[in-house]
């Protein structure tokens, strides 16, 4: 599995795995782009497109891309968000959409880091 370094999963990566179908060499988010190069890196092409599955845009949210459709919350909340275009971590985009939880995720971090060992 390939994540970025730049992703927050908010459920159970159980999930996604479960999504696995061995008939695809690889599965990704497909979502809707259309990049203005004609030639993508250095060219490389190694599958056809019959051979990459589709998972739900959900497990790839892209802020600032995708959204929750408030008459369809249940399928269109992410469940992993990927801060593709910047992220809490800097000052800039400490207010951009669920920033909030990326920041909460530190804290609780920095709260278990900061924990005294018991003996």
């Amino acid at each position: 599995m390939f994540v970025d370094c730049d992703f927050l999963y908010l459920n159970d990566i159980k999930e996604l795995r479960d999504l696995v179908d061995d008939k695809y060499a690889i599965m990704c988010v497909q979502h809707d782009y259309t990049p203005k190069e004609k030639t993508k890196w250095t060219g490389f092409q190694w599958l056809e497109d019959h051979e990459i599955g589709s998972i739900p845009f959900v497990w790839n949210f892209l802020v600032g891309h995708n959204k929750v459709e408030e008459n369809d919350p249940s399928s269109t909340f992410p469940k992993a968000i990927h801060y593709t275009i910047g992220g809490p971590w800097f000052d800039a985009w400490k207010d951009y959409e669920f920033g909030e939880l990326w920041l909460n995720e530190l804290e609780e971090y920095k709260k278990e880091a900061n924990k005294k060992p018991e003996n």
